[in-house]
């Protein structure tokens, strides 16, 4: 559903030359959303950006389409990108102000930056602490930040995934553990195409379908450089 939403603002893009349309994407790790990205346009060339890839620090890899680097500043051969992604990764940063400042200087003018964030600052937990988080966000304070930053405007926001915010709020209230065994990730055991797979991928699409305007577990922003 997030490419369903996005796509519009790519394809507007489109002036950014017959060939290629430069997406950075900070925090990429497996590349399995951006795979399915390029299968709407076979003109995004995806520049994937992970402290976790085990190549060397300052060395760029290609790989098809995609090329990959631990560093966003690895890329010094593309001047501007035509638009950005960062899901679910902006909330390890530090110094998140300061990581979007730098990310916006290399997108173009014109261009989009797509982000999702953990939503609801009370809904902070040890699973937060024990992953990295270093914050969650209120979707008013996250309007304010990024409105805030000069050189980028606000153009949507919303919170996606009800169901899973229903569930995390029952957890944080009774101090259930959400990750007993403190995997931080795991692998889904089900095959793609598989009928659970599309059983809780369809209903994931309509929680995001209907729950436009209600609470969720994640937050969805999208900005423009101006």
């Amino acid at each position: 559903m997030l490419i369903r939403e996005w796509k519009p603002f790519v394809d507007s893009l489109g002036d950014a030359g017959p060939d290629t349309i430069k997406c950075v994407n900070v925090g990429a790790g497996d590349l399995f959303f951006d795979d399915e990205f390029i299968k709407t346009d076979n003109r995004i060339e995806v520049c994937a950006v992970d402290i976790g890839y085990e190549i060397g620090d300052g060395e760029v890899v290609t790989k098809g389409c995609r090329r990959l680097a631990k560093d966003i500043d690895d890329y010094t051969d593309i001047d501007h990108f035509d638009y950005s992604v960062m899901m679910d990764s902006l909330e390890y940063i530090p110094d998140d102000r300061g990581y979007i400042e730098k990310l916006a200087s290399r997108v173009k003018s014109g261009g989009y930056m797509f982000f999702t964030l953990p939503a609801y600052k009370d809904l902070f937990s040890d699973h937060d602490r024990h992953v990295g988080n270093k914050r969650r966000y209120d979707r008013e304070e996250a309007e304010s930040f990024f409105s805030d930053i000069e050189d980028i405007e606000m153009i949507r926001s919303r919170y996606f995934y009800f169901s899973l915010y229903l569930i995390r709020r029952f957890q944080v209230r009774t101090g259930s553990k959400i990750d007993p065994d403190r995997k931080i990730t795991t692998g889904w055991k089900y095959k793609e195409t598989g009928f659970v797979s599309r059983l809780v991928t369809g209903l994931l699409n309509l929680d995001y379908k209907l729950g436009k305007h209600l609470p969720g577990l994640s937050l969805m922003i999208i900005c423009r450089k101006k």
